[in-house]
């Protein structure tokens, strides 16, 4: 069974015992056994702690236009002091530019991963992410891109920088102005203050022919 079909069957389940962090408060509602909001289709909360929820999309694309979708990642409770949200991010891609007679010159699949991380300040709930990538026409390809994302409190040391980018070509992806880092921070495996949560984009296209079809989905 792969992940997202694990995840997905925890976020249609029925939460047998109360969520960790609805132990004696009402944090989602005055039903201590409610689960992301009463919105399993939507929000992905698998940590009991962390909710991933859907914000915006255009998934609808043609070839030349960009996918993109956005999510919130919501606290529980806001922060009580000064603090951290970080996402790993792993990335699958290839694309192929065409030929003639809509086929397609070989290129090597890439497959990379890195770290962003958003400030969060006292009382905050929520930050934003997104994802996005454009479908050149007159190419075929995938890109997959998947977030595993942790709460920790505290700003998390000096290894970030802004404006950096990951991949090569047309498989190149940047944090979109957040700080980053390609090396995996030691304290990556500490267990989080609130998490692990995830969500995922892809979109799968081949402009080379006269038959164009691009397919794109994101979850949750």
């Amino acid at each position: 069974m792969t992940r997202t079909t694990t995840l997905a069957l925890l976020g249609l389940a029925c939460l047998m015992a109360t969520p960790p962090i609805a132990q004696g408060r009402y944090l989602d509602g005055m039903n201590l056994y409610e689960y992301v909001r009463s919105n399993p289709t939507i929000n992905l909360d698998p940590s009991g702690e962390l909710t991933v929820q859907r914000r915006d999309r255009h998934l609808n694309a043609q070839c030349g236009e960009q996918v993109w979708a956005s999510w919130d990642f919501v606290l529980d409770s806001p922060a009580r002091r000064r603090g951290t949200i970080v996402q790993m991010v792993e990335v699958a891609c290839l694309v192929e530019r065409c030929k003639g007679g809509g086929k397609s010159s070989s290129m090597t699949l890439q497959i990379f991963r890195y770290w962003e991380k958003w400030s969060v300040g006292l009382n905050q709930t929520y930050v934003t992410d997104t994802f996005g990538k454009t479908v050149n026409d007159k190419t075929c390809g995938m890109y997959y891109q998947t977030g595993t994302v942790k709460f920790f409190y505290g700003t998390l040391g000096r290894l970030w920088r802004r404006f950096r980018t990951y991949g090569k070509g047309p498989c190149q992806t940047n944090a979109l102005g957040l700080r980053s880092t390609r090396n995996k921070p030691g304290w990556w495996n500490n267990a989080p203050d609130e998490g692990p949560a995830y969500r995922e984009g892809a979109v799968y296209w081949n402009c080379c022919g006269k038959c164009n079809n691009v397919h794109a989905e994101a979850h949750p």
